[in-house]
């Protein structure tokens, strides 16, 4: 679908990166490919034969794969990882870390497909993947498409939790009140997008180094684009010690600055900006909460009290329910009182949530 042009020229278009790199082409690649998945890789030659034996045993076969190793310090593991591939494959070198954006960008920039595939090299597919997925954008003509999926820990006692509860009730359509209200989830593991509409709104922007899907997603919508959402766990999102999604504090505060940005440099309605500065304001909260978990976790409890009892004041101020508000004066009471147990219960029956607030170190988690 062609994206609004009036709504086009009010957007910010993304800085520009002049990257030098190498590029090989394998033997056996398909001509005119229907979709071209783009693949960076950075420290991640250890998943790569999995991420790519998903990506080749799709029952869809009308694709080509371009690798990027974004000067990447496992590039000898890497390069022995691809050579069962490397004729299969376009593989591009960066001469130096550029960011996940800026490879993306160039993975696109070549790219011969119609419809772009943003996979993460730790992540698999499942092999009904892109045939469901391309089959489902085609005849809904949408500009994005995405799935729900599961993600995974190598933390073998995390149980594989689905991203359905974190988006629309069915398949369909998404609205941009959606979108801009929270009722998404959308990474790029799970996502088909337009080549068209893509370049239209000038792919990922290299100054965002992370949150760059979801700044990617807000502009697309601000131009016009139209989304699908296809309710069924067809990806696994993996989660490791050294993911990129990082802390549960990070993750709050990446956010908040992708909010501000929204507020700043977007065409957004009023109503819009009301949604947009109540969910700042409670990912704010959750950062606060996260940070009096963290320190439960490390044995502060003195500081871990003090931001229960921060979050709680933001708690009552910004009118969240009475139930979440009495959680909080629990904790505050348990920390002050019986910390060592409230330690261990976290640790016990939230092990997940404890894995994500300290990054999912297994030291850390004792």
């Amino acid at each position: 679908m062609p994206l609004d042009d009036h709504l086009l020229r009010q957007l910010p278009f993304p800085v520009k990166r002049v990257v030098n790199y190498g590029l090989e082409k394998g033997s056996q690649l398909k001509n005119n490919p229907l979709v071209s998945i783009i693949i960076p890789q950075y420290n991640t030659a250890k998943y790569a034969a999995e991420n790519l034996d998903s990506v080749f045993n799709q029952t869809f076969r009308d694709f080509e794969v371009i690798t990027i190793n974004d000067g990447a310090p496992d590039t000898d593991e890497l390069t022995l990882a691809l050579k069962p591939y490397k004729q299969k494959i376009i593989y591009v070198s960066l001469e130096k870390n550029s960011g996940t954006s800026a490879a993306r960008n160039i993975g696109a920039s070549i790219a011969g497909g119609q419809i772009l595939a943003f996979l993460d090299a730790d992540d698999i597919w499942h092999p009904q993947f892109l045939e469901k997925m391309t089959g489902f954008m085609l005849d809904g003509g949408f500009d994005l498409a995405y799935s729900s999926g599961k993600s995974f820990y190598n933390l073998s006692k995390i149980e594989p939790s689905s991203f359905r509860v974190s988006n629309p009730a069915k398949s369909g359509l998404v609205t941009r009140s959606q979108l801009f209200s929270g009722q998404t989830l959308i990474l790029p593991s799970g996502t088909l997008l337009r080549r068209e509409a893509f370049e239209k709104i000038g792919g990922f922007d290299p100054e965002v180094l992370r949150s760059e899907d979801y700044d990617l997603w807000y502009r697309l919508a601000c131009a016009g684009a139209r989304f699908g959402y296809l309710r069924e766990d067809l990806f696994h999102f993996r989660i490791t010690p050294d993911s990129g999604s990082g802390t549960l504090i990070e993750r709050y505060e990446r956010s908040v600055r992708l909010y501000n940005k929204v507020l700043e440099k977007l065409p957004i309605t009023e109503s819009e900006k009301t949604i947009v500065k109540r969910l700042m304001q409670y990912e704010k909260l959750a950062a606060t909460r996260a940070r009096a978990k963290t320190e439960l976790i490390r044995g502060d409890w003195e500081l871990s009290r003090e931001y229960f009892k921060e979050a709680l004041d933001g708690a009552a101020s910004s009118g969240l329910p009475f139930t979440h508000q009495l959680r909080l004066k629990l904790l505050i009471f348990l920390t002050k009182f019986f910390p060592s147990a409230a330690r261990w219960f976290f640790l016990k029956f939230r092990t997940q949530e404890a894995a994500i607030v300290i990054g999912h170190s297994r030291h850390s988690l004792g």
